[in-house]
């Protein structure tokens, strides 16, 4: 049994850290094409190794053979990274974007549009946010899509009350169940109420912790942005 064999073997044990070192093992054989590169990114995922992933992602976009579909893993696995993004890491995901955008066709601009507002809500960019927003409205996008990201967008502006009105349309937009109870226990929540400091007229206090919102968004949005993850993996 060769080493991609080994590989999905691991894979259909579940063992995707396992296949991750296989491919990488591969790399050594033909350094000079993406396709082990991407495979090793893409079990490195699956394991929950983000820094790995990101590494090797990384290296896949400079291989021969790289494909669309390795940009749009690169930009995703970056929006898992867990410290805060740095300017040249956004940058660098920027461009990555643009590109999906220019070269994947009518899906290509979806799916950047979409990025677009997940490095927004990422990066705490209530400008990048909306002009993502608007995008998608644009492409006519379903509003289920839309209306996490409209609802992180309020947060970002402090507008607790347009937050609160916006939950209200997620269960009229076809937001699933789960991401509606998420976004609900964001606003009402004792503990993070405490954290967001609601100040008198529904606006949040100045001292609302941004980073708390985004990983909160973040959580929330996963639910509701899953659908696209195939899509997003066959651009």
């Amino acid at each position: 049994m060769d080493l991609s064999d080994r590989a999905e073997h691991a894979i259909q044990l579940g063992d995707h850290a396992k296949a991750a070192a296989y491919y990488r093992a591969l790399i050594k054989a033909v350094p000079e094409r993406a396709v082990s590169y991407s495979r090793a990114c893409r079990e490195h995922e699956a394991a929950g190794q983000v820094a790995d992933a990101i590494e090797m992602c990384r290296l896949a976009l400079g291989k021969s053979g790289v494909k669309l579909e390795d940009h749009a893993r690169f930009v995703r696995v970056m929006l898992r990274k867990h410290d805060a993004l740095t300017p040249a890491e956004i940058a660098d995901v920027d461009a990555v974007i643009q590109r999906i955008r220019a070269e994947g066709g009518e899906q290509g601009k979806s799916i950047a549009a979409a990025f677009d507002c997940d490095l927004g809500v990422r990066s705490h960019d209530p400008a990048r946010t909306r002009s993502g927003i608007a995008s998608l409205e644009q492409l006519k996008q379903p509003a289920a899509q839309i209306v996490a990201y409209r609802w992180a967008l309020a947060l970002m502006e402090k507008d607790a009350e347009r937050a609160s009105e916006i939950v209200a349309e997620a269960k009229q937009a076809g937001v699933p169940q789960s991401a509606i109870a998420a976004m609900q226990s964001a606003l009402v929540s004792p503990s993070v109420q405490e954290q967001l400091g609601v100040a008198a007229g529904g606006k949040l206090a100045s001292w609302w912790s941004v980073a708390a919102m985004a990983a909160l968004v973040m959580a929330m949005a996963l639910v509701v942005l899953r659908r696209r993850g195939q899509a997003r993996q066959r651009v």
